[in-house]
């Protein structure tokens, strides 16, 4: 082989047949956004996303915070809260205090006072210690029943001004930004993010800090005190009892910045991780946040900033004559009794939002600014890809913050790829900084409670990391990562929530960053986007697929459940999460707390700290790796490390593939794959590399091809490509690719038999192929073989197979079904029809032995419905009658979903491949079933409700039967399609607004009533549309 660069004008070329979209090229689907440029605004303007205004807005996650906004919902005001992480009561549940002293349960404020109970409550040593777990969920159940609106992961980058008057506050993270309007405005955030954002003045303190920080123990521990010093100078003092070790660090220090608070907090994770435990101590994990006098006093008068009328800092830096900062948090009934009018305070306010809306600032005065913005730089905060109900993309004037750090390498996120490449760059002599949101590293592995490495290729390179991590199977690797990080010489930025990009031409100039302190920058030449979700990238414009090419279904997500002292967490397989939307994340992490696998009512239960999306973005590279290519065992000519696992479909499968039955009957079968280079680099940029779950590859592969193992070595590979590009002086994508393989096979990240010149490694010959295939009587066995056949080129599968196409082998007609040949396809609709015939459906699912998930699960479907897929895919119209006739049989048996939901499937899609006339009374005729009734939840609604994950299923596929009706030139389905727009799982919503699109030329957004309107004055303007995309 000859070193081949990987140049702009051939990444996006094709190769491979007919149906090979491994390096297809960028179409919109459902679930897909197209690249796009974007521009600087010449009068300095940066759009963000609005949400519904609210008439008290109350930003922060502490318990008072909650409590008022309980207490103003009450009161009639139209209250929303923001919550900076995934829990409520900050100062119990976040910090690990989940106790009272004694005689004060009585107290206790009535938001949280159930959890204080015999079953969820035990007293010791003059303690009540409550289930922090279940107080998270009594408090959502206080706060859901009283009206209050609120949101979760949501931090204060900045507020909203107009003229001097404060409209509201900006809020950011995964989501990008987006502004909420309010009459009056809270700050209860704990170093009042949004009183500096409007520019209240602030003084250094001087002298040491101080901190409190607690880590959860995975068994009770004896009472006892400990004293140590720590390398790095940090005095600590220890107090274990029950559950926790409580950390008391004095630290000097002389940080400033938006970046003070990461600086120390670095320094305070290091020293407690010193800690010298005794025998029958064994820390679990730490706590989400922490609290600390902080670096600054802020010029606020018993919660009152000069000149702004309806902001409130009822937070610990608005407390009077407080030198203690969120300390005082230590007792929870601080900021009660230095508040105690504060309801009365709010509600009094009267303020109405101005109308029109007029162009905002964006202010973010806590932070310094850029003192010369540079010309032809787009600030970019939202997705280009995403929009939902009940919002609006606006613009408002925004002013760059001055950039707080500037690096070789930074990597955007410390999970399980991102640990890994901090750890390659820094090793490397790269100067790296890795900034994660929460507050320890190693992402699903250590707070996501994957502990086991399920699956993943074992490689030489993986095993030398993970022991240079000093890692385990245990779910306690939370310290290894980062010392063994730390000692390479990375730098780690904890709670530092990326949110946006700076960009220009090709390039991310820099990134956004929210701090405690407000909205700062940071830049390198390089960045390595390990968020997981291709974020960074996203904002700068590329192209992306969003979960299943169909509908963005993802996997399901996982907002996991512990029990005392288990690493493994119980994961729930039971939704799909969309972190763009505020809301959808909140909806789900409301569902899971209430599907929890263990039961709440007992007295400890560590509280979940992370939500742990399987899927989101897949971004757009020059090659994508499909289904078939992994079944298939595919190989690259710029292969860069091998996958291995099982096809862990944890939700729907799209691709035609697998909904032809090219689904492994055995969950336990592991296949390899090898991932491209090209699969890693975004098309239209020049310095970021994909590591991690958001890289160019398909829903239905990624559901092995995600594995912890894989992972770290895609970071790793990250990590070199990087470093060969700075040594090169080329850009990320025109790396001499034949190098990097030797560094990477020196390293046993791959093998010389990864790679294949031809782009694909069958080793085989197209005969040889197939007669493989129809020598096998075992469907698994046969099935790497034929996927091998459906990635070449139709003809060319065809001729081989031509000696076998006579024979009743299933294996043979699998695959001539598929490709559309009539011996494989009048095979099918044979045994379709007789099975049709049939006194009952057949309930036997092909695949899902001994599982018990609720479907949709791995592809598995009754072989007729499989059967009715691969039809359908080819668009074989003898397949309308036979749906039809499915169709009456489903109007009356849709008792089991989970033989049924294959069935229902099946008739979904197969009227969207066949759409036509006659399909219209069969699908009528099984919406109409009870089945279907009362499965809506609407945005305005109860987000509890969103916990019957069995209405979840039924209302998708009430949604999808609508989708096809609409094909099928309905205007029924259209009317139908409209009860989505604003339901509560975006997806959903989304899912209905695109096939309406495509319906009818227009676009009115999620407004249903214009919608139909439309529809009803144009209902001859529909037409028999079929759905010709091909899912790969």
């Amino acid at each position: 082989m000859t070193p081949s660069p990987v140049g702009r004008r051939v990444f996006l070329q094709s190769v491979g047949g007919a149906f090979v979209a491994s390096a297809f090229a960028p179409k919109s689907l459902y679930g897909a956004a197209e690249s796009v440029a974007p521009t600087a605004s010449a009068e300095g303007k940066a759009q963000i996303t609005f949400l519904e205004p609210a008439e008290v807005l109350v930003c922060g996650s502490t318990l008072f915070a909650c409590q008022l906004a309980l207490e103003a919902a009450k009161r009639g005001k139209r209250t929303v809260l923001v919550l900076d992480r995934v829990n409520p009561f900050y100062e119990g549940i976040a910090c690990l205090r989940p106790w009272v002293a004694n005689g004060e349960e009585e107290k206790f404020p009535s938001v949280v006072r159930g959890v204080l109970n015999a079953a969820t409550s035990e007293t010791k040593g003059g303690r009540t210690y409550f289930n922090a777990s279940k107080a998270a969920l009594e408090i959502e159940d206080q706060l859901s029943e009283a009206g209050v609106r609120f949101l979760y992961n949501a931090s204060v980058a900045g507020a909203l001004g107009d003229e001097g008057r404060l409209a509201g506050v900006v809020f950011g993270g995964k989501t990008g930004l987006f502004a909420l309007e309010s009459d009056v405005v809270v700050d209860a955030t704990l170093e009042a993010t949004v009183a500096r954002a409007a520019g209240v003045r602030a003084t250094l303190i001087p002298g040491p800090r101080r901190f409190h920080y607690v880590a959860d123990l995975a068994a009770p521990a004896s009472e006892r005190t400990a004293f140590y010093t720590a390398s790095n100078g940090a005095k600590v003092s220890v107090e274990i009892h029950h559950y926790f070790a409580c950390f008391d660090l004095v630290l000097d220090s002389t940080s400033e910045g938006p970046l003070a608070m990461a600086e120390d907090f670095d320094r305070v994770y290091a020293a407690v991780l010193e800690m010298p435990w005794n025998s029958g101590e064994k820390r679990f994990r730490g706590g989400d946040g922490f609290l600390t006098s902080g670096i600054d006093r802020l010029e606020v008068k018993n919660g009152r900033v000069e000149g702004f009328e309806n902001l409130f800092v009822f937070g610990p830096k608005g407390m009077p004559s407080n030198d203690e900062g969120s300390l005082v948090l230590k007792d929870w009934r601080a900021l009660f009794a230095a508040f105690p009018d504060a309801v009365e305070r709010v509600v009094s306010v009267r303020q109405g939002a101005k109308q029109p809306r007029p162009t905002y600032e964006f202010w973010n005065r806590g932070v310094p600014r850029e003192t010369a913005s540079e010309a032809g730089v787009a600030h970019q905060f939202f997705d280009h890809g995403f929009d939902e109900p009940g919002t609006s993309l606006e613009a408002v004037r925004f002013h760059p913050p001055a950039v707080a750090l500037k690096t070789e390498v930074l990597v955007t996120g410390g999970g399980t790829s991102g640990n890994a490449a901090s750890y390659a760059c820094a090793s490397l002599g790269l100067k790296t900084v890795c900034l994660e949101r929460g507050l320890e590293l190693g992402g699903a592995n250590t707070i996501g409670g994957v502990t086991n490495l399920w699956f993943g290729k074992r490689t030489k390179a993986f095993d030398e990391y993970y022991e240079a991590m000093e890692a385990k199977n245990n779910g306690l690797n939370a310290p290894g990562f980062y010392k063994g990080t730390r000692k390479a010489g990375a730098r780690v930025l904890f709670g530092c929530a990326i949110t946006g990009v700076a960009h220009s031409g090709r390039s991310v100039r820099s990134i956004y960053v929210i701090t405690p302190f407000g909205l700062t920058a940071m830049q390198a030449p390089r960045y390595i986007d390990a968020t997981g979700d291709g974020a960074v990238a996203a904002w700068a414009g590329c192209g992306y697929t969003f979960g299943g090419e169909h509908d963005e279904l993802t996997l399901w997500a996982s907002f996991a459940g512990y029990k005392p002292g288990r690493g493994e967490a119980l994961r729930p397989f039971l939704s799909p999460c969309d972190e763009r939307s505020p809301l959808d994340t909140t909806r789900f992490i409301l569902s899971m707390r209430r599907n929890s696998k263990i039961s709440l009512d007992q007295v400890h239960v560590p509280p979940p700290f992370y939500l742990a999306p399987r899927e989101s973005r897949h971004i757009r590279g020059g090659k994508t790796l499909t289904f078939l290519d992994l079944l298939a065992g595919r190989r690259f000519k710029d292969g860069v490390f091998r996958v291995e696992s099982n096809p862990d479909i944890k939700g729907l499968a799209t691709s035609d593939a697998a909904k032809a039955g090219f689904i492994p009957t055995n969950w336990k079968a592991l296949y390899q794959a090898t991932v491209p280079y090209a699969a890693m680099i975004p098309v239209s940029l020049d310095n970021v590399i994909i590591a991690g779950k958001a890289y160019s590859v398909t829903h239905d592969a990624l559901s092995a091809a995600r594995m912890q193992r894989d992972l770290c070595v895609m970071g790793m590979v990250a990590g070199h490509a990087v470093r060969l590009a700075v040594d090169a002086g080329t850009l990320l994508r025109d790396i001499p690719v034949e190098s990097l393989q030797k560094t990477l096979i020196s390293k046993g990240m791959l093998k010389p038999l990864d790679l294949a010149d031809d782009d694909f490694g069958f080793g085989l010959s197209p005969e040889e192929i197939a007669k493989k295939v129809a020598s096998s009587n075992d469907m698994d066995a046969c099935l790497p073989t034929s996927a091998m056949l459906c990635l070449l080129p139709r003809a060319r599968a065809l001729a081989a197979l031509e000696p076998f196409a006579a024979t009743p082998q299933p294996s043979v007609q699998r695959v001539l079904c598929f490709l559309g040949s009539p011996k494989g396809t009048d095979a099918y609709l044979q045994q379709v029809d007789q099975a049709l015939r049939d006194t009952e459906l057949s309930n036997e699912l092909f695949g899902g032995v001994g599982t018990k998930h609720l479907m949709p699960d791995q592809g598995y479907a009754p072989v007729a419905a499989l059967m009715l897929g691969s039809l359908c895919a080819v668009r074989d119209r003898r397949t309308v009658p036979l749906l039809a006739k499915l169709a009456e049989r489903l109007a009356l048996e849709p008792k089991d979903l989970r033989p049924g939901w294959g069935y229902f499937y099946s008739l979904a899609c197969g009227f969207e491949r066949l759409a036509c006339l006659e399909g219209r009374r069969p699908l009528k005729q099984v919406l109409a079933a009870p089945f279907f009734a009362d499965q809506i939840i609407t945005r305005a609604e109860d987000m509890r409700g969103c916990q019957n994950t069995v209405g979840e299923r039924v209302v998708y596929l009430q949604m999808a039967l609508f989708r096809a009706l609409t094909r099928c030139g309905d205007p029924e389905g259209a009317l139908g399609l409209c009860l989505f727009l604003n339901e509560a799982r975006v997806c959903l919503a989304r899912a209905a607004r695109a096939e309406l699109v495509i319906a009818t030329g227009q676009n009115f957004g999620f407004r249903a009533e214009a919608w139909r309107e439309w529809i009803q004055k144009n209902a001859q303007a529909l037409q028999v549309n079929p759905q010709t995309a091909k899912f790969a």
